[in-house]
């Protein structure tokens, strides 16, 4: 988890007080809230799967959370999870995960599950 935000990277709301930094557990709370959201590129959608627009960075790098890889890892699960039962499903049959990406869909299946329950 981060041990901390830069608030550059991070608009404050009007509630909170301005400051430069926040915890980790400070900022996952306000992000959770909704009362701040990462602004992320617009990729063009359909997105490619991570290991193809990232085939450098290996599936369990550091680099998917702190590196190159973390905004496009965090704009493809909001994407994904936006799609239909029917789309996902032919996306994946479109996708199919390379030997070490085994079992990232169904992760990804999971992740959206437990963020409506």
């Amino acid at each position: 988890m981060w041990s901390w935000m830069r608030r550059t990277f991070n608009p404050q709301p009007a509630s909170h007080p301005s400051r430069e930094w926040y915890s980790g557990e400070e900022f996952v709370e306000l992000l959770r809230s909704g009362e701040i959201k990462l602004e992320l590129p617009d990729y063009p959608k359909p997105m490619e799967p991570p290991w193809k627009a990232c085939p450098d960075i290996p599936r369990h790098s550091i680099g998917w959370r702190m590196g190159g890889g973390d905004g496009y890892a965090i704009a493809f699960g909001e994407w994904i999870s936006s799609l239909s039962d029917e789309e996902f499903a032919e996306y994946v049959s479109e996708n199919p995960e390379p030997g070490e990406w085994s079992g990232y869909y169904e992760m990804l299946k999971e992740q959206v599950r437990a963020k409506k329950s």
